[in-house]
């Protein structure tokens, strides 16, 4: 059925048909996205790191949608390590996988 609240509208006209970008200036409401994640992290490596499972979703008003699985491993202040797939739906979907490896010493 339809929505009372007009909830809809939101996606469609923006809430003012402007908004902020990050750097603070307008921008038309066509580029309105919303992106969500739920992970879990536990103790890995005898406590020595954490291990974060996790599941994102991505989606923009003008249709387009991503899809993420993926796990993140931290050990200590050292060593960040991120396992991704991905799946975009636009016009034709694409695929992706992500293997990011961050060092400090």
């Amino acid at each position: 059925g339809s929505v009372e609240s007009g909830l809809s509208r939101l996606w469609e006209d923006g809430v003012t048909g402007r908004r902020a970008s990050s750097g603070g200036a307008a921008t038309d409401a066509n580029t309105a996205r919303l992106d969500a994640e739920l992970g879990y992290g536990f103790g890995a490596f005898g406590g020595a790191g954490v291990a974060t499972p996790y599941l994102g979703f991505g989606y923009e008003n003008g249709g387009d949608r991503r899809y993420r699985l993926g796990t993140r491993l931290g050990l200590g202040d050292t060593l960040d390590l991120t396992l991704e797939a991905e799946r975009k739906e636009a016009d034709t979907p694409n695929h992706g996988a992500r293997i990011d490896l961050n060092m400090r010493w």
